[in-house]
């Protein structure tokens, strides 16, 4: 999976960002479960739009639908760094 495109949608006072991201590929169940970890998850595929949110402890929160190429996180401190740090678990997914 490979990142195209993020835009920065909200910038806080409190040093949070929220970025939209554009992804090469939708978003498949395994994708959602990967991205979870070992991080609490709400996943609801039984919805018309199968929405799921990921909280990552300290770090960000992950927002998306299942079967679109979009989704949205919210970096909680030291944005830049974990931003980074959420690449990369992108990149590596195969």
């Amino acid at each position: 999976m490979r990142i195209v495109d993020s835009k920065l949608i909200e910038n806080c006072f409190e040093g949070t960002d929220i970025k939209e991201i554009l992804l090469d590929k939708e978003i498949s169940k395994e994708f959602i479960f990967y991205l979870k970890g070992d991080s609490f998850m709400q996943y609801f595929p039984t919805f018309s739009k199968p929405f799921f949110k990921i909280d990552v402890r300290a770090k960000y929160i992950i927002k998306g639908i299942e079967g679109f190429k979009t989704l949205r996180i919210i970096l909680k401190e030291k944005p830049e760094e974990l931003y980074k740090e959420f690449e990369k678990l992108v990149e590596n997914y195969e």
